[in-house]
């Protein structure tokens, strides 16, 4: 069994710094590669060959062609393994990508002998692990777990402490001096490189027919809530990558105006870029500070990349012939197709002209609108403003049921479902029979163990159809785009969702704004003492504060409170005043004195200063869950949840107020 440390180690890793697989762009992917080489040469003079991703949560099928264009002819991790149902048939085995590049791939086995399954636990019977102890269950555990011993009789096992460093200790490197001379039923040991190790396995494999291949993608069955989590980095990621891309563009394109290629900027915004694509930051499994900072340093890039493509579009402008007032639009992508365009609201006149061919405009929401072709690839074309006769103009038609344009027939039924998508051009329905398009669902995300992480298998068993549509309206009518506006409410939360269709484009577009409104905290009517269930608004702060209670509970429970003598009850009624005693008790004695006091003076200080604030005294007795009585009570059953929720939301800003007084005045 060869044996990789953590120094030995430091010398095979060509990707920048491990960076997300599944969700960076292929631009980035490379240069991520790219960045990654220029680094290793520089620091250590040395080009590597390895790939070594350990801990990302998938492997694009892209990675393989990248790779050997990158020098890279070998690649390793074990993140695989850990795949919630299905065992992965090989560990050593070609890898082939997209384009048919192949690369030899060898998956570390390391595992405690006979190791089962944890029960609730996240290691399977066929889990291994990148951050080996070597010991001589380990070693055995590593050969017993290896799938192709018919292949292969040598595998790699890299050992040492911990993702954050730590590397191997002294009691490791004693057991390998005497794993090495040879234990009766246990593998030898040889130190070794991963280079040397993979050369040999290189030629120990070639041509033999038990050498399998792997085609496409590496997926994880795992961390599936990595797609979903810190949605906003994932869109920062990918307006930053469009962003650096077409800047690159415009600054070959200005050289030829006279501007500057802005060589240093780019490099600095493709730094800052490949570092947020961290395999636990741009997946969202970090920590709070770190998206803050991430978050900065994306507005800082959007800044300098738009001030600088400004300045380049300045001069490209100038430089094209045209007269005062024509429009230039430039077309970043690598396809010369139709694509609707936003134009400044101050252009007078109806239509665009090439000089061969008229575009219509159409003005929508302050601004205006136009669908334009044959712009050339990577290129731009000037435009004039013109009128033109609104005879000319050929309305969309749709109403509050149906949409009629040169490419479809779409109708949707009274939850906005669509019954059907007509394609006029292909002369066929495109949904097939008795399903329905459109159709909005939420799922319980209720993963074992890492929220951030994880969305398990399971997720589909309990799901809901969001299809309370409580408004249709047409939003747009005109000669270029017409829209669609849906308003679904979903619990206390809105979803509106705005869907596009066009004149002179085959493609409908759906765009959905989400008002999320879930902090709540329900009390079911068995904990009242009205015996009617309460509804508790939470504030930003009460649910962050609830979110790192559960996060950092370590019981199965459903409960955050959980009962002290059973998980699966509530805590007790007089849990909470208990707690505020010893609260009460551990300020004394850091020297804070704090008059005796119950939750109930908490509620009752809460109710005087919120009337004090002159809030309204309905919304307040509400969120205290006090009933009203007599005829006042039999006319006004209002619930005032949404002003509810903003009383809550100012009363923890005013609290969080007083509490930096205090701090500023200690």
């Amino acid at each position: 069994l060869h044996l990789c440390d953590r120094r030995q180690r430091q010398m095979c890793i060509r990707d920048r710094l491990e960076a997300d697989c599944n969700i960076s762009s292929g631009e980035a992917l490379v240069r991520q590669f790219l960045y990654g080489t220029r680094f290793f040469e520089k620091e250590f003079g040395v080009k590597n060959r390895i790939l070594w991703l350990p801990d990302v949560f998938g492997y694009s099928a892209a990675l393989p062609q990248i790779m050997k264009k990158s020098g890279i002819d070998y690649f390793m991790t074990t993140k695989i393994s850990w795949n919630e149902r299905n065992k992965m048939p090989y560990d050593t085995f070609m890898w082939e990508g997209i384009d048919g590049t192949e690369v030899l791939t060898h998956f570390i086995p390391t595992r405690d002998y006979g190791a089962k399954a944890q029960e609730d636990g996240t290691e399977t019977e066929h889990f291994t692990t990148y951050n080996g102890y070597l010991n001589p269950s380990q070693v055995m555990g590593a050969w017993q777990r290896y799938s192709q011993k018919e292949l292969n009789h040598e595998v790699l096992m890299s050992y040492g402490y911990g993702d954050g460093g730590g590397g191997v200790s002294k009691d490791m490197l004693e057991n390998q001096r005497r794993l090495a001379k040879g234990i009766p039923g246990c593998p030898k040991t040889e130190p070794c490189t991963a280079l040397q190790f993979f050369e040999k396995l290189e030629e120990h494999v070639k041509g033999k027919e038990e050498l399998m291949h792997w085609v496409g993608e590496l997926y994880l069955e795992y961390h599936r809530g990595t797609y979903t989590s810190m949605a906003r980095n994932k869109r920062f990621n990918r307006r930053a990558e469009f962003a650096c891309q077409d800047l690159e563009l415009y600054g070959i394109l200005g050289e030829k105006a006279g501007k500057e290629y802005p060589d240093s900027k780019l490099h600095e915004m493709w730094t800052v870029l490949l570092r947020n694509q961290f395999h636990d930051i741009l997946p969202g499994s970090s920590i709070k500070e770190v998206y803050e900072e991430s978050k900065e340093e994306y507005q800082k890039l959007f800044a300098e990349n738009h001030a600088a493509t400004e300045d380049i579009m300045e001069g490209l402008t100038n430089a094209i012939t045209g007269d005062a007032g024509d429009l230039v639009i430039f077309n970043p992508n690598s396809q010369s197709v139709p694509a609707p365009v936003i134009l400044p609201s101050e252009i007078r006149g109806n239509a665009l002209t090439d000089g061969e061919r008229s575009y219509q405009i159409q003005e929508i929401d302050g601004s205006k609108l136009a669908v334009v072709d044959h712009i050339p690839s990577k290129g731009y074309a000037a435009f004039k403003v013109v009128e033109q006769s609104d005879e000319d103009e050929e309305i969309l038609c749709v109403d509050q049921s149906h949409a009629e344009t040169p490419f479809f027939h779409v109708a949707w039924n009274e939850k906005g479902q669509f019954t059907s998508i007509y394609d006029k051009k292909a002369n066929r329905e495109l949904l097939p029979a008795g399903e329905k398009g459109n159709v909005i669902m939420s799922y319980e995300d209720r993963p074992h163990n890492y929220d951030a992480w994880d969305i398990n298998h399971y997720y589909t068993e309990k799901a809901w159809e969001v299809d309370d549509v409580t408004s249709v309206s047409v939003e747009e009518q005109g000669p270029v785009r017409a829209c669609v506006r849906f308003e679904r409410k979903y619990l206390e939360s809105t979803v509106v969702q705005y869907v596009y269709f066009y004149r002179d484009l085959c493609q409908i577009d759906i765009r959905n704004e989400i008002d999320w409104n879930e902090k709540t905290w329900r009390i079911p009517a068995e904990r009242m003492k009205t015996k009617r269930p309460h509804n508790v608004y939470l504030s930003k702060q009460a649910f962050d504060i609830l979110v790192c209670l559960r996060t950092l509970s370590t019981c199965k429970s459903d409960f955050i409170f959980p009962a002290k003598y059973g998980l699966n009850k509530p805590m007790a009624t007089s849990t909470p005043n208990r707690l505020l005693e010893l609260g009460i008790a551990n300020a004394k004695k850091a020297g804070i004195e704090i008059e005796p006091c119950t939750i109930h003076d908490l509620r009752r200080t809460a109710s005087t200063l919120l009337n004090e604030a002159e809030f309204n005294s309905d919304w307040i007795e509400a969120s205290l869950a006090h009933v009203a009585s007599g005829v006042r009570a039999v006319y006004n059953v209002a619930d005032y949840a949404p002003q509810r929720r903003r009383m809550l939301q100012a009363w923890a800003d005013m609290v969080d107020k007083w509490q930096k007084e205090y701090q500023l005045q200690s």
